[in-house]
């Protein structure tokens, strides 16, 4: 009887290069995360290279559906956190079954929206809103879902079509 490996072993079995370095991009994308956030609104607005020319893109993007005064820093929380939620699902996924690295990543993550909030609060033109704690808890439940459909095994997704 031929035993097809799990999503789980599969990770497991790519070694330890390949979990150094998923833990390497959550450690990145943290600090990248951090960084942004410690820049006044002003700076994010018109001084920090490519997040602002992100920024700026998405606004004009935006502008022609949703009229002027509209803010798209959600979008950027959303994205931020998006990526967070998959790098920590994939890296936690390395260590735990899946039905355990999800929830923690999700977790994690969020967790992670609450400091980056406080941390908010003492960064001058910066606030902290509980509304954008939510948009990024909403980007990190997706990830989730998004990799519990590509992380199924070929087994689980042929059963399911």
């Amino acid at each position: 009887m031929e035993h097809a490996e799990t999503p789980f072993a599969l990770r497991r079995n790519r070694g330890a290069a390949y979990g150094a370095l998923s833990w390497a991009l959550v450690v990145a994308w943290v600090l990248l995360i951090w960084l942004v956030s410690a820049h006044t609104g002003a700076e994010v607005d018109n001084d920090l290279g490519i997040v602002t020319q992100l920024k700026r893109a998405l606004y004009d993007f935006a502008f022609p559906i949703m009229g002027s005064g509209v803010d798209v820093s959600a979008v950027g929380h959303f994205f931020e956190y998006f990526v967070l939620g998959a790098l920590l699902a994939n890296a936690l996924a390395s260590h735990f079954d899946l039905s355990a690295a999800l929830p923690l990543s999700v977790a994690l993550a969020s967790a992670y929206g609450v400091l980056d909030e406080f941390h908010q609060f003492y960064v001058p033109g910066r606030s902290c809103d509980p509304l954008d704690w939510a948009v990024d808890t909403a980007a990190v439940v997706l990830a989730a879902v998004l990799c519990a459909f590509v992380f199924r095994s070929p087994s689980e997704k042929s059963t399911s079509k």
